[in-house]
């Protein structure tokens, strides 16, 4: 195993190789709390292929895998990743430990490092939409991870953020649940671990304490801040020298005062004033205009409530059609009914000529009415008929089958135009001197089809 030979300067970096001079890394992308990020080769694959397989890997901050306890979790959840993707689509080529030194080869993410776009793009930063829609993502990232909540340590070097997908990748996942569970298995009452100087974690994360949504809040709100301005809130200092100091960020011009307030409570030292989570942040922050509940009730609810009747409009013509191109001897079947209690016989006509039987369904148009008289309410055919037993008992009778119906005499003209009349209808359609009431007596003088 090779040591570690590390050339670097303040500003400048030549580079190192480790794991057996197989990888060699090459450019420095970022450093966090936990991990710094190279871009590295695999020496193994140029050998072979005469290319270079262009990999990111990490080195675990050292102050952390100096603890035994750590160090054996960090192993466990390398292994576990190292078998295959995550949910979030990270999974380990690679990983080992040199020179006391913990390393790991990510893969499984695409795009660039937030902290490559934002050094290039400078001072001027991202406009507001863009800024917001890159947090949002990032966010829906960490609900990906198995903490889902308390993530903590969004920070813009350790995130892999693509944009024609809008799609963000924590790359700093493996070794953050490592440090979770570290954190939460200890067996002291009160669980604590490093104390970790890095502008984008919260004080309370810094000072090892175990992360909850607020936590989320505060590096979002960070992650925001530096997308909009270009640079951290808190420009060099790390968030607990902030703390102390009581500094206060330049404010975001970009934003209305409204919405800048909003970020600056997301930027709170204490937990309590901030913001519960980082989606509440967010809608806070957002400067776009919002619909009010009150808003979407007179305007949002109406409408859906329109579409569904439509639907239902739709659906029972659509049914009606299908019923009706069937034969005549298959009765005709309501999306609804309504089913009359048994009244007195009337005196039966004797009908001219034998035709069909034909048997009626009673319709309501009030649904209190048929309460009170033991109907069951389903839906009304368009297709009526208008007779003594609809006047008395103020309802609309609808036939089964009504495509049994034949032509209306011409001497039973005027009596059917009246009948329907009076049920409300406008025109007489067609008549059947058998027709039968919902009791299936004979309707004296035949049964006429309204419309």
């Amino acid at each position: 195993m090779t040591a570690l030979a590390v050339y670097q300067n303040e500003h400048v970096f030549t580079g190192f190789y480790l794991s057996e001079d197989r990888y060699f890394l090459h450019a420095l992308l970022a450093s966090t709390a936990l991990v710094t990020f190279y871009r590295g080769s695999d020496v193994k694959t140029i050998r072979h292929n005469q290319a270079a397989a262009e990999l990111t890997i990490g080195i675990v901050n050292t102050a952390l895998t100096q603890n035994v306890e750590f160090a054996a979790v960090l192993k466990k959840v390398f292994s576990r990743y190292h078998q295959g993707p995550a949910r979030s689509h990270l999974y380990l080529n690679d990983f080992g430990v040199d020179n006391d030194q913990y390393w790991f080869v990510v893969s499984g993410f695409q795009g660039a490092l937030l902290q490559t776009d934002i050094n290039q793009i400078g001072r001027f930063g991202y406009p507001p939409a863009k800024a917001i829609s890159i947090a949002e993502s990032v966010i829906k990232a960490t609900k990906k991870t198995p903490m889902a909540s308390g993530y903590a340590f969004i920070e813009a070097g350790a995130i892999s953020y693509e944009p024609s997908t809008r799609q963000a990748y924590l790359l700093n996942e493996p070794v953050v649940i490592a440090y979770h569970i570290f954190l939460t298995g200890q067996q002291t009452k009160q669980p604590h671990g490093l104390t970790l100087h890095a502008p984008a974690l919260s004080p309370e994360t810094a000072m090892g304490e175990v992360p909850v949504a607020s936590d989320d809040t505060f590096a979002i709100a960070v992650l925001l801040y530096q997308l909009l301005n270009g640079y951290l809130p808190f420009i060099e200092d790390s968030s607990i020298q902030a703390a102390f100091k009581e500094s206060i960020p330049n404010p975001v011009i970009k934003l209305p005062e409204e919405n800048w307030q909003a970020l600056y409570l997301g930027l709170a030292f204490r937990r309590a004033k901030r913001p519960e989570s980082p989606e509440r942040l967010l809608y806070l922050v957002d400067p776009a205009p919002k619909v009010s509940a009150e808003l979407t009730y007179k305007i949002v609810y109406p409408v859906l409530i329109a579409g569904l009747a439509i639907l239902t409009v739709i659906a029972g013509h659509h049914h009606y059609r299908q019923t009706t191109s069937t034969p005549a001897e298959q009765p005709f079947t309501a999306a609804g009914s309504l089913r009359q209690a048994p009244q007195p016989a009337e005196t039966a006509a004797k009908p001219p000529h034998k035709t069909q039987p034909l048997e009626l369904v009673a319709t309501t148009k009030r649904a209190e009415t048929a309460a009170r008289t033991h109907y069951s309410i389903e839906k009304a055919p368009q297709m009526t008929i208008g007779k003594s037993l609809a006047r008395t008992q103020q309802k609309i009778i609808s036939w089964r089958n009504p495509n049994a119906f034949g032509p209306v005499p011409s001497h039973k003209k005027a009596q059917g135009m009246a009948t329907c009349q009076q049920q409300g209808q406008v025109n007489v359609m067609g008549y059947h001197p058998n027709a039968r009431d919902v009791n299936g007596k004979l309707i004296p003088g035949g049964g006429f089809l309204c419309q």
